[in-house]
């Protein structure tokens, strides 16, 4: 490939991906030809060192839902309830005083967030309860020492 030899790329990489490449330290594995076009282009641009696995910038950092922004997400669901909020779910179980409560809780912290809300559905579910109020949220909070 580098030296070359190999006359068309495309075909050399669709060839290549139907047989399994051991990788050291991985099983066997296939690699689907877009891969190994990455592979290369970033061999070409960096060398070997950017081949090397590297971190996200963010490493380490949390990321925040700042006031502003989870306000901005509550006034557009307002003007779209039809909107579904995930996986096409459309009924809104959460009260906005549940919203309300998670993210005073929260501060916003995405992890936090999501290991609050899986809790409060959680609780929820045991009680056979339909709606999730700020009575809920601070349940589950409880329940899981937040």
């Amino acid at each position: 490939m580098l030296n070359g030899q190999v006359k068309n790329q495309k075909e050399y990489f669709d060839a290549l991906s139907n047989k399994p490449i051991e990788i050291p330290y991985l099983r066997m594995r296939r690699y689907t030809p877009k891969t190994l076009r990455g592979w290369l282009y970033q061999y070409l641009r960096g060398g070997i060192e950017a081949l090397k696995p590297g971190y996200r910038s963010d490493r380490g950092k949390y990321r925040k839902i700042d006031f502003e922004l989870s306000e901005r997400i509550k006034q557009k669901k307002l003007e779209h309830p039809e909107m579904p909020n995930k996986h096409g779910v459309v009924d809104d179980i959460f009260t906005p005083s549940a919203y309300e409560a998670i993210h005073s809780l929260t501060k916003g912290l995405p992890r936090i967030i999501n290991n609050l809300a899986t809790a409060s559905l959680l609780y929820a579910y045991s009680k056979r309860l339909r709606e999730i109020d700020e009575e809920v949220i601070y349940q589950a909070q409880n329940e899981i020492s937040l």
